[in-house]
């Protein structure tokens, strides 16, 4: 994650005037680059981070995927979830967004993120797939059994290192639980509960 990724966080969560930016972006390191051979995809031209492109292995051919989001992701497609990422992609940032039910994705990609450069999954998997490393991945559900299993279905994908925030208002006994176990299983976790709507 880019030091212009983390400054926009901030801004978001309302760092300056104390309300948890520090604990949002504690730990977040610059983001890995993925370098690429062009001869790997035919001499294609622009196969590198800078371009936004990634290549993963199937078996022994890589596959052109397409863009690579900034390392920052939104689940949860709500009003909140869906400014904030709208906001993201307005100061410049690639961000995958995601919601599992996929027509609020399909809804929110034909309207206001249409022409921002957002990049929508379908599925958790996709959406991390999409995200340069340190992954950063903002959870913006309803707070309780849905935060948790966003996380559970997150931790098949997500590598040390990697970053899970809950920007819901979740209670701070859960928050304390959460992070233990996120954080013994070598990922990063911070509860930082978001407020306010639409505007």
């Amino acid at each position: 994650v880019d030091g212009s990724v983390l400054d926009d966080l901030e801004d978001l969560f309302g760092a300056a005037d104390g309300a948890g930016g520090e604990a949002a972006t504690e730990g977040l390191g610059q983001r890995d680059h993925v370098g690429l051979d062009p001869e790997a995809v035919g001499g294609a031209a622009r196969c590198d981070a800078e371009a936004g492109l990634h290549l993963v292995e199937d078996e022994d051919d890589p596959v052109l995927l397409g863009q690579l989001a900034d390392g920052l992701a939104v689940a949860g497609l709500g009003v909140m979830g869906a400014n904030l990422a709208l906001n993201l992609a307005d100061k410049g940032h690639r961000v995958a967004a995601y919601n599992r039910t996929t027509s609020v994705t399909d809804e929110f990609m034909a309207g206001e993120a249409r022409d921002l450069g957002v990049l929508p999954a379908t599925s958790i998997e996709e959406m991390v797939g999409m995200l340069s490393r340190p992954r950063v991945v903002l959870i913006m559900v309803t707070a309780g059994k849905p935060v948790d299993a966003v996380i559970d279905s997150l931790l098949d994908h997500l590598e040390d290192g990697d970053i899970i925030i809950d920007g819901g208002n979740s209670l701070y006994s859960d928050t304390d639980r959460r992070q233990a176990f996120v954080e013994s299983r070598g990922l990063l976790y911070r509860g930082i509960g978001v407020s306010g709507g639409e505007e």
